[in-house]
């Protein structure tokens, strides 16, 4: 019995220890991520030069991030195979349309990019099932993922019309609440 308490007491101390010299790297601008534990919608302190990509979207059409010049871009990281990214998907969908919906003849500041960390043959049923509308970018191999220091999903990055970021959110968030949508609505005024 005292080989197994000994083997259970070293397990949980090497796993504490792994996890509290693990958990900087866990963010994206390491601990400039804020508000990713509670699922609030915080700005960064000090917003930073968000780095330019092209990537090509399901209808084989590259977009690059310098052809949003001038909106707000949620840049939202996820993959088909995540079950809590295939679950705020609905959410996600439901910012977008109250965003660029309700204010369509005011603006349509606010442009989703959902970079999917998968193949084509994997997301685009997983799009066409859900009636995604915003365009969704493939990123297979995670090059776009490690120059934003993604290391887990789902992750979203909010860059303003500037190019500069000015948040991010480590963890599903539910997208249809009203903090988010003034969240929004606030960044894209500024």
């Amino acid at each position: 019995m005292q080989l197994f308490h000994g083997r259970f007491k070293k397990l949980l101390l090497t796993s504490v220890f792994t996890l509290v010299l693990a958990a900087p790297c866990l963010c994206p601008g390491r601990a400039e991520a804020r508000g990713a534990a509670t699922g609030e919608f915080v700005p960064l302190g000090s917003p930073r030069r968000a780095p330019d990509f092209s990537l090509e979207d399901l209808n084989g059409k590259t977009r690059s991030l310098k052809d949003f010049r001038g909106r707000t871009v949620l840049l939202h990281f996820w993959a088909s195979w995540c079950e809590p990214c295939r679950e705020e998907f609905p959410a996600l969908k439901g910012l977008w349309r109250s965003i660029t919906g309700e204010e369509k003849s005011k603006s349509n500041d606010l442009v989703i990019l959902a970079v999917a960390e998968d193949s084509a043959e994997r997301v685009a049923p997983f799009v066409s099932e859900h009636g995604v509308e915003f365009p969704v970018l493939l990123d297979q191999y995670g090059g776009v993922m490690r120059d934003y220091g993604v290391s887990v999903i789902p992750v979203s990055v909010v860059i303003d019309g500037d190019g500069m970021i000015r948040a991010v959110f480590v963890g599903p968030r539910d997208y249809s609440s009203d903090e988010a949508r003034e969240f929004f609505k606030g960044i894209s005024s500024r």
